[in-house]
């Protein structure tokens, strides 16, 4: 669907997440005194495995750390946001909020009794903020007689449906470096609480970038794992090729800055609170800052 103005302002404004509780990872293991580093913190020349160290204030928001001229992930519930070095601050603060909204738009709609299309409801929010649908295909991973870790498999299925070369190697960073994850950082807690159901586990990964004529892109890959057994820290189980599916979408999207900036100051405010505890910069071990 493409978004109007009037009916992205209308979504927006019917947006109630005060009812939503707060994920057990957030408030059992991150709280407030492991908040993000600050966005100016100085390079040391590697990144922490761990939750980040610095300390902020409970009123500044992680969307409002981003840095610039360097690429960055973020964990935003249960889909990882990456961008490019080329991508703006205020940029990346817009897909920040837009993904944080459609995070609690979707834990929301799966709370209220669908829960086995997380993945759509997300990306029907973000239709609704702004995002203009460009491309969308799917399918099913093919393991070829191998076992394989679930990141392993998100590396290979990127590297062969994207096309732009700024996006697969930013893909190609980010999953060489989450094999490099402390399994039990905080962030990477939280995000397993919010994908993980039993057997089934769901979950988006993310790639913005600037296009050829300044066009703000993201490209959307949504992944669902059905296992034969319980599915624990999602992005490091080991896969069985012969009882375990691994499908994907791949949906691109171009920011309408126009519908953005018409909703960007409600969206913000709908989300505030809520972003302190879905949003955390991945922080990678032995990964040298760019």
């Amino acid at each position: 669907m493409t978004a109007t103005r009037d009916s992205a302002l209308e979504f927006v404004g019917g947006l109630d997440f005060s009812g939503l509780a707060l994920p057990r990872a957030s408030i059992r293991n991150i709280g407030r005194n492991l908040a993000l580093q600050p966005a100016n913190a100085a390079d040391t020349g590697t990144q922490e495995a761990s939750s980040p160290s610095g300390t902020t204030s409970a009123s500044v928001s992680p969307i409002d750390q981003v840095r610039q001229n360097v690429n960055e992930s973020f964990i935003v519930g249960s889909s990882i946001v990456s961008f490019d070095a080329g991508v703006t601050p205020e940029r990346r603060k817009a897909a920040l909020r837009t993904t944080t909204a459609a995070s609690l738009y979707a834990k929301q709609q799966a709370l209220a009794g669908d829960a086995s299309r997380p993945n759509e409801f997300y990306l029907d929010a973000l239709a609704h903020f702004g995002w203009d649908s460009q491309a969308s295909r799917s399918g099913s991973y093919d393991f070829n007689g191998n076992d394989l870790e679930v990141n392993q498999a998100v590396g290979q299925v990127i590297q062969a449906i994207t096309k732009d070369a700024t996006a697969i190697a930013l893909a190609t960073q980010l999953i060489n470096s989450l094999q490099s994850m402390d399994k039990d950082d905080p962030w990477i807690t939280l995000f397993n609480e919010e994908s993980q159901q039993g057997q089934i586990a769901q979950f988006l990964v993310s790639l913005a970038h600037q296009g050829a004529n300044d066009d703000f892109l993201l490209d959307c890959l949504g992944f669902k794992l059905s296992a034969r057994r319980t599915v624990v820290q999602v992005l490091f189980f080991k896969m069985s090729h012969e009882s375990d599916n691994f499908s994907y979408n791949n949906d691109s999207y171009s920011l309408d800055d126009d519908i953005y900036n018409a909703i960007r100051d409600e969206l913000t405010q709908k989300i505030i609170g809520f972003d302190q505890q879905f949003v955390g910069r991945l922080n990678f071990k032995g990964v040298p800052r760019n």
